[in-house]
């Protein structure tokens, strides 16, 4: 099983960090722009560590070109190779990967293709990192792991929808590591989660008494659900996007929320295409604290009162 480890890395704003990272999606939330940018160099390879080392499949990435060719990355800042253009600069940097990509073809999957017959310096930073997504998604399938740092910023260049059904996609094929400094992007990923603060990883784990859960969750349906959850005893808040079929539940934990969700689906016979949950504390504090884990859900026979 592919795997990305640090162990004990660190530097002038981290660690020392050991953290070991799995296929799917990892949510790291930092505390400090600055370490939030140096542990996403890190992780990339960009950047060597004063102490520690970078493992993939226990190959170090920073004496391995091998390894380090099998990672893509988002960085705070991007460049791009000169090129005429910017189509032909996605082409060129796939080309020193060992890969054939039409560059036009990436940009226009993103709803970017104003960009590709554009000189590569008339971008603005904002517009070399949407454009860099573009390339980590041309060649993701060939990539062991992948590093997102703040991509939900790429609003609005990248709608945000289409930005979170990618990372979805990427994360069932890959490690994927998304790294955020905000709460909410954490919770509406809804992956692993790990908390840094004060360049350390947080050891904070969140009590039953404590806590409370968000789940997520995705079906044709969705107004007809919510309605239907509105007002059900455990529940204690729902809101639905109708244009992504999403709904957010949030309750006192997972387990009451997806007893009551999976008993009122079946009573009224209402698909569901997929669901996630996370544990979070409440109330949440200055710098939201955040449950190093994420659960995946089942269904549960214990009885709610349902309409």
């Amino acid at each position: 099983m592919t795997r990305l480890e640090l162990t004990e890395v660190s530097d002038e704003h981290l660690g020392p960090l050991t953290l070991a990272l799995e296929p799917g999606l990892s949510v790291v939330v930092v505390d400090s722009p600055q370490a939030l940018a140096r542990l996403s160099e890190l992780l990339a390879g960009m950047r060597q560590p004063l102490r520690g080392e970078l493992r993939l499949d226990r190959h170090s990435v920073h004496g391995s070109a091998q390894a380090r060719a099998r990672l893509l990355s988002l960085l705070p800042e991007e460049r791009l190779l000169p090129a005429p253009s910017v189509a032909k600069a996605l082409e060129a940097a796939a080309a020193l990967r060992g890969l054939s990509i039409v560059g036009s073809r990436a940009l226009e999957r993103l709803g970017l293709q104003r960009f590709s017959e554009l000189a590569p310096e008339r971008l603005e930073a904002s517009e070399l990192r949407a454009v860099a997504f573009a390339l980590v998604i041309a060649c993701a399938d060939h990539a062991a792991a992948v590093i997102l740092h703040d991509p939900l910023a790429l609003a609005p260049l990248v709608a945000a929808r289409a930005v979170k059904d990618h990372v979805q996609a990427l994360a069932e094929r890959s490690v994927l590591v998304l790294l955020s400094n905000e709460f909410e992007d954490a919770v509406s990923f809804a992956g692993r989660v790990f908390l840094v603060e004060g360049g350390r990883l947080s050891p904070y784990v969140a009590r039953a008494a404590q806590a409370g859960a968000v789940l997520r969750v995705r079906s044709p349906r969705a107004a007809e659900l919510a309605r239907l959850l509105s007002g059900v005893e455990g529940v204690e808040a729902v809101d639905c996007d109708p244009e992504s079929s999403e709904l957010t539940l949030r309750g006192p934990s997972l387990q009451v929320l997806s007893s009551t969700l999976f008993a009122l689906a079946e009573r009224h016979a209402l698909p569901l295409l997929s669901l996630s949950g996370l544990v979070v504390p409440l109330p949440a504090p200055a710098w939201p604290r955040v449950a190093a884990a994420a659960l995946r859900v089942a269904p549960s026979s214990a009885p709610r009162p349902l309409p």
